[in-house]
This record gives structure tokens, C-alpha cells and sequence, in this order.
């Protein structure tokens, strides 16, 4: 699937900013923070189940979050 920024032209692209992103452990702010992260922003997310982030790295670098 295209990601929107993901080796997007400059326009698009988020390098050294910084977002931030509540609800990142799952569901749609799981997949903005994979989108930002890959145009090239710094990302801040948050949950608010610590135990929703139970090996989320690895899920979102994959893709599979």
C-alpha cells in the first residue's frame, strides 16, 4: 500500500518536525503515527493502556499495528 509521505516528493515530506500522536497503540493513531514517522517527522505517541504497548516497535515497524 502507498503511503502518503513515504518517499514522497518534498512537499510532502515532514524531516525534523515533530508530531505528536494520542491513541498510537492501535487502530487509526497507530497508523498516522506510522505515516508521519515514515515522511520523515519525529514522533510522539502516546496510549492510555500501558500494556497496549506491549511490543509495539516491532508491530509498527512492520506494519501490522
Amino acid at each position: 500500500m502507498a503511503v502518503p509521505g513515504g518517499g514522497a516528493a518534498a512537499p510532502w515530506r515532514l524531516d525534523d518536525r515533530v508530531a505528536l500522536v494520542t491513541g498510537a497503540s492501535a487502530g487509526l493513531g497507530a497508523r498516522f503515527a506510522r505515516v508521519l514517522h515514515q515522511a520523515g517527522a519525529h514522533v510522539l505517541a502516546t496510549a492510555a493502556a500501558p500494556t497496549s504497548w506491549t511490543n509495539w516497535p516491532a508491530r509498527a515497524a512492520s506494519g501490522s499495528t
